[in-house]
């Protein structure tokens, strides 16, 4: 059948400012460890924490801040990366899940460089 015509669901500017920003991820941010040479890549990390760490006995305030109730353990947390490039125009978009394995710009933004450059090699 034939494809069903795109519907536009953020007007161009909000679009713009979204891919301003995710670029900004890559080029100076958290998903550094995704930044092609010569290539705009537009990025999203992500950290899900997969239990509580927080010390049952502390109540933040505004003065102070609660320690985690153990070292951080990789094993604590998923990690995600989610990323398009060129991000001038697409041609390749990925995302990436690590479970029980860290965080998102340190573990799955690397996977998903390797994705994204071998995906514009074959698509050249």
């Amino acid at each position: 059948g034939s494809k069903p015509a795109p519907k536009r669901v953020l007007r161009r500017q909000t679009a713009a400012l979204v891919r301003r920003y995710m670029e900004a991820v890559v080029q100076i941010g958290t998903g550094s460890a995704a930044a092609i040479p010569g290539v705009r890549v537009a990025g999203k990390t992500g950290t899900a924490e997969l239990k509580d760490t927080s010390q049952p006995d502390c109540t933040p305030t505004a003065q102070t801040v609660c320690p985690p109730a153990e070292p951080d353990d990789p094993t604590d947390t998923d990690a995600w990366f989610a990323a398009f490039a060129p991000s001038e125009s697409p041609r390749v978009a990925v995302a990436v899940l690590l479970v029980a394995n860290g965080a998102g710009g340190e573990t799955a933004a690397p996977v998903a460089r390797q994705v994204l450059l071998a995906s514009l090699k074959a698509t050249r």
